[in-house]
Formats: structure tokens, C-alpha cells, sequence
């Protein structure tokens, strides 16, 4: 007797067996195989970025990484007033309506900088959300789940800041910015305002949830109330009243959980410049081995300043000359 399988029988089987692959290929709780040292240099690579001279693309004494961009928004407020222009410092504010900060020309360098600086960082964390598959997973390795959180609160950030730039208002209909969720992305078009912050919340929702244990090697890492201080930024920036108790919540969770402490008198005077200040929840020691050199924000603040002082104390000598040859002359 001959033994054999129906045909249709066979087919039947081959179906169901597609069909089970299918599903476990789909499985979000599957995680690719990640070499964690590949996965740590990435991560290391993204922070370095918020502190990297020339991580906006130039070599602009204005490009050291996220905080040139932080400053600049500083200068880009209406409550400073600069009545000098000198040595690139400061005093260049005289030129923001003329359109030297990229407030009226879009082609201007500070816009490209911001652009680049951004969305360099978006693309380094799709990179490490790619090497998982994607950012929808949900890993039960601690060590995977963590860095997962880092990335998205991350990407989340830079679509954060690149909001406060690339827009004028909190205008929920106004088409903003790309949304890009895989590294090497074709060209997209401008998703609108409310679709970007949605984007923003849901991105740092889910750092908050994964990097719910993470207990981090140094304050330059992103935990999760870090994430949460971010979360807090983004909903405020909306200007929906209705959701100020979030805000409220968020801060209040930070604040009894974080450790972070209120700074005294001596470390608010003392300069900001101490990372272990208790009252900083994140930040990274600025050291010689990063080559950041003169583009150091208060080396650079201080040679401005130094140098206005010059040219101003040499006009009051030559004041002073000059009275004193009116005074003596003779008659």
C-alpha cells in the first residue's frame, strides 16, 4: 500500500504554514539579533551630537552642537537690546530684523545649521530604532528596552526644538516639518503642526514607559524624568489650557522622583558650571579630549565681551585725549 498525501491536503498545509510564519515575522515582540556594543556606540554617537563642534554641518564658531542653538534662541527674544556690533558677539542681535539670524531668509546659514543639527540626531536614532526593527517593538531585555527609550526620547527632542525654529506659531494646521521614521529616507513632505506634536507625545509616552527602570551610567544619558521634563515641554508648547494639569503632573513627578534637588544661593552664583550640581537633571561635562576648544560658549561670550571692553575703554581714552588737548592748548 502506497502512502501518500492529498494534494490538497498538501496545499492546505503549505497555506497554514505561510500564514504561522507571516504572524511570527510580524511578532512586535521579537527583536533582532543587536550586537551591544554596535547598539552603545550608536547611542554614544547621538549624544555626541548635542556637543560636537561642526554637528551642524559648518565650521561656524556658532555650530558646537545643541547648545549654539539654545543661545541662539536666547538672542532671537525681545527683551535684549544691543546697541554695538563687534567681533561676531552679541552684538550682531542689531542685525535680527535685517535678517541676520534667518529670522526673514530661509537661505541663511543659522537655518541651515538648525536644519542639519536636528535632524542629524533624528537620523542616528532611526538608525539604532532600525537595528530593532523598528520602533514598535516591545523587547523583554531590559538592556535592549533601554536603549530603545534613549532613541525615541531623542528623536522626539530634536522634532521638539526644530518646531520652536521652523515655525512661527503653535498653528495645529500649518505644515511644519517632515516626519521621518527610518534612516535613509526618501525625501517626505511636511506633516502639519498638530501631526508633528502628536509625533513628539507619543515618541516620549513610550521612552517614559520603557526607560520606566533605567538607572543611567551619567547625567548625559536620557532617563526617564528627563523624558518626562520633555513630554511636560512639548504638551505647554500647545497652549491648551485644558492640558496645563498634565504639565502640572509631569513636573511634580520629576520634581519628588528625580533627586534633583532646588539649587541654593551659592550654586545659582556659582556659575552653572558644575554637572553634579544637584539641581541639573541633564547635561555632560565639557572636557579638553572633546575638542570643542574656543567655540565653548562662555570662552566665547568672554573674548566678545573682552574685546567690546577694549574698544570701549579705548574710545574713553581717546575722550580723554582729546579733552585734555582742548584744555592745554594755548591760546
Amino acid at each position: 500500500m502506497n502512502n501518500y498525501l492529498p494534494k490538497h491536503f498538501v496545499a492546505l498545509l503549505m497555506i497554514m504554514t505561510f500564514f504561522t510564519c507571516s504572524e511570527d515575522i510580524n511578532d512586535e515582540t521579537i527583536v533582532n539579533n543587536v550586537d551591544p556594543e554596535v547598539a552603545t556606540q550608536l547611542i554614544d554617537d547621538l549624544y555626541a551630537k548635542l556637543y560636537t563642534p561642526g554637528s551642524g554641518g559648518t565650521q561656524s564658531h556658532a555650530d558646537f552642537g545643541h547648545k549654539s542653538y539654545d543661545l541662539l534662541s536666547d538672542l532671537l527674544v525681545g527683551d535684549i537690546a544691543m546697541s554695538t556690533l563687534s567681533f561676531n558677539s552679541g552684538g550682531l542681535i542689531s542685525d535680527l530684523f535685517s535678517g541676520h539670524y534667518g529670522t526673514t531668509d530661509f537661505t541663511h546659514s543659522n537655518n541651515f545649521r538648525v536644519w542639519t543639527q536636528y535632524y542629524g540626531i533624528i537620523e542616528t536614532a532611526n538608525s539604532i530604532l532600525d537595528l530593532y526593527g523598528g520602533d514598535n517593538l516591545d523587547p523583554e531585555n531590559e538592556a535592549d528596552r533601554y536603549i530603545i527609550g534613549q532613541a525615541l526620547a531623542m528623536r522626539a527632542h530634536s522634532y521638539f526644538y526644530l518646531t520652536q525654529y521652523m515655525s512661527n506659531n503653535y498653528d495645529p494646521a500649518a505644515s511644519i516639518l517632515p516626519i521621518y521614521t527610518e534612516s535613509n529616507s526618501d525625501y517626505k513632505p511636511k506633516s502639519t503642526t498638530a501631526e508633528v506634536f502628536q509625533f513628539i507625545e507619543n515618541d516620549l509616552n513610550r521612552a517614559i514607559e520603557l526607560l520606566e527602570s533605567y538607572q543611567r551610567p551619567s547625567k548625559l544619558h536620557v532617563n526617564k524624568y528627563v523624558a518626562e521634563v520633555m513630554l511636560a515641554y512639548a504638551i505647554a508648547a500647545q497652549r491648551d489650557t485644558s492640558r496645563l494639569n498634565e504639565v502640572i503632573q509631569l513636573c511634580d513627578a520629576v520634581i519628588a522622583s528625580s533627586g534633583a534637588t532646588i539649587m541654593d544661593s551659592v550654586e545659582v552664583l556659582g556659575g552653572f558650571n558644575n554637572i553634579e550640581t544637584s539641581g541639573w537633571i541633564w547635561g555632560v561635562d565639557l572636557t579638553y579630549d572633546m575638542n570643542i576648544g574656543l567655540l565653548s560658549w562662555p570662552i566665547s561670550l568672554f573674548l566678545g565681551l573682552l574685546i567690546q571692553s577694549i574698544l570701549i575703554l579705548n574710545k574713553l581714552l581717546k575722550l580723554k585725549s582729546n579733552s585734555f588737548r582742548e584744555i592745554s592748548r594755548p591760546f
